[in-house]
């Protein structure tokens, strides 16, 4: 049990998961609350809990896909040039 705390509370671990991998945080306690099911012979929550987490990280991976996505194509002076033109055809009307 105390290998399980220092692990868990390793400096190491808690500055690289909360500072780059932000998320990351939810789909460890649901791993470890599915752990913790599998200990206490209840297997229905834990795999409850273990699919949520897998589902979660799952999400959290389409998420930032979309995001880079989308950052891509808004491109502030495309979005621009775009404004003005249409702006001008309407002014033109």
């Amino acid at each position: 049990m105390w290998l399980l705390a220092m692990v868990l509370i390793s400096p190491c671990l808690v500055l690289i998961d909360h500072g780059h991998f932000q998320y990351n945080c939810i789909s460890l306690g649901l791993t470890l609350g599915a752990i913790a099911g599998v200990l206490s012979r209840n297997e229905l929550v834990a795999a409850a809990l273990f699919t949520l987490a897998i589902n979660h990280k799952q999400v959290d991976r389409i998420l930032d896909k979309e995001n880079f996505i989308l950052e891509e194509l808004l491109d502030e002076d495309e979005i621009n040039q775009e404004c003005k033109a249409l702006n001008s055809i309407l002014i033109n009307l």
